[in-house]
């Protein structure tokens, strides 16, 4: 009677010890490696459980899928299979959103540079007029010089 007893409270331990089984898993920040406090692990459809101050937490021995969540860094969702004891998070500061890179054609680009410098050195309608500062002015020539080495530079690199 007594050995009955002793194999069935025994039994009783292992059936319940295997019930309440918990993993333990630590949460890290990827870049630096340094444990993450506050993070959100849920397990399922159960109630969320923060990670203390290392990092760490307490999770059901068995689930389908796990999910951790904090404010600075990428959520993620893994399956049992993909869990490992520690889990690396990814800071938010390298996700970056949707870039569009926009070019300008050649051919626009000359016609752009064309309506410029008509725009700059507009010739006079009539040929009568005459501007003695213009003649004087070195600040027409060395624009007219930088306008040239510009427009150089842009034949470069369009032809690259």
């Amino acid at each position: 009677m007594k050995f009955r007893s002793l194999v069935f409270i025994l039994l009783l331990l292992c059936v319940s010890a295997v019930v309440m089984a918990q993993r333990k898993i630590v949460v890290v920040d990827f870049e630096t490696g340094l444990p993450v406090k506050g993070v959100s692990v849920r397990c399922d459809r159960s109630p969320a459980v923060l990670t203390n101050r290392l990092g760490q937490v307490e999770v059901r021995q068995m689930f389908d899928s796990i999910s951790f969540s904090h404010v600075e860094y990428a959520r993620d969702k893994l399956a049992y299979a993909e869990i490992e004891d520690t889990m690396y998070l990814v800071p938010l500061r390298y996700e970056i959103d949707e870039v569009v890179v926009m070019g300008i054609s050649s051919d626009l680009r000359r016609q752009m540079n064309r309506v410029h410098e008509n725009q700059i050195y507009q010739k006079p309608v009539s040929g009568l007029t005459f501007n003695f500062g213009l003649i004087v002015d070195r600040r027409l020539r060395r624009d007219r010089r930088h306008m040239q080495q510009a427009q150089e530079v842009l034949r470069r690199w369009d032809a690259k």
